[in-house]
């Protein structure tokens, strides 16, 4: 039988389930008087042991008293995340085990009220967080859009987490985090209001220098201006300065990119709004450049060219 977290540690054997209010108080008392380096070992057994639980069975292993870790976890990333720490996976990993628990909404609006939002984009838009790091936390938005088209709405709405977002991917390095990035960004997109706005600054990101931001930009939009597999969710109707930022792209030497290219002209010219500007933008690119050509005013005679 698995041994639970509260009573591995603590110096009890044979404790089947560590519901009493007594094994909850001490546990929760080491973790009041622990060093950051006790509490992170506390942080690893913790996931070790409760992830893929549902939200009932972490009460249950808690003697009901998840919510009162849940509260202290957030507090101690938030005071990690002002003091300038970098090492903020542990306390991440386990807010992912609270949200993403089955039947755990209970955990999410405890996460909300605590002002775990707020935490998670201001993660996502340090500079000074490590890239794996911002990835955990995008997760955890991702866990939170997941949950309903009113906590999408919320993010994007009440706090502008696309920003957060966008932002994150302006300055990712890694593809799998431009993965994540792209799935996030079209579950946010989709049956939003604020979706024009956010069409706007995706072409934006077309012009940028680095070809993974124009691969996840395109790959977005191109999602955001299709039919959606989801009924009920209306296509983006496409911005006419989608025209000229494909242009640009066109004009780059990255193969991946041109390839997103095509495919986000070949969308342009599906939609009415754009077909006439995209079959213009590309007759242009098939013209042949202009250069001056003057015609001898006498032909040669063969034998003068082969004599």
């Amino acid at each position: 039988e698995k041994q639970s977290c509260l009573s591995s540690g603590m110096g009890h054997s044979g404790v089947s389930a560590p519901s009493s209010p007594g094994e909850l108080r001490e546990y929760l008392g080491r973790w009041d008087k622990a060093s950051k380096l006790a509490r992170e070992r506390m942080l690893a057994e913790f996931v070790k042991s409760s992830r893929n639980m549902t939200g009932p069975e972490l009460e249950r292993e808690f003697g009901n008293g998840a919510s009162l870790l849940l509260t202290r976890i957030c507090a101690y990333l938030k005071t990690r995340l002002h003091g300038g720490t970098a090492s903020l996976g542990m306390a991440l990993q386990a807010l992912a085990v609270f949200l993403g628990a089955a039947s755990g909404h209970r955990f999410l609006l405890e996460f909300l009220d605590t002002g775990g939002l707020q935490m998670t984009l201001q993660m996502m838009s340090d500079e000074n967080v490590a890239e794996v790091d911002r990835v955990r936390a995008l997760q955890l938005l991702a866990s939170i859009a997941n949950s309903g088209f009113t906590y999408k709405q919320m993010i994007c709405t009440d706090f502008a987490g696309e920003e957060a977002v966008l932002g994150f991917m302006c300055e990712a390095k890694c593809e799998s985090s431009h993965e994540l990035i792209r799935s996030v960004l079209i579950g946010l997109g989709r049956g939003n209001k604020k979706v024009g706005e956010m069409q706007s600054k995706l072409i934006r990101c077309l012009r940028s220098d680095k070809a993974l931001v124009q691969r996840t930009a395109s790959q977005v939009l191109r999602q955001l201006l299709s039919p959606a597999a989801v009924e009920g969710v209306t296509p983006l109707p496409p911005d006419p300065a989608l025209v000229t930022a494909i242009n640009a792209i066109f004009g780059g030497n990255n193969v991946y990119v041109m390839y997103e290219a095509q495919e986000l002209a070949m969308t342009a010219l599906v939609e009415v709004g754009t077909r006439p500007l995209m079959i213009e933008s590309m007759v242009k690119m098939l013209q042949p450049p202009n250069f001056a050509y003057e015609r001898p005013v006498e032909t040669p005679e063969d034998e003068s060219l082969f004599s």
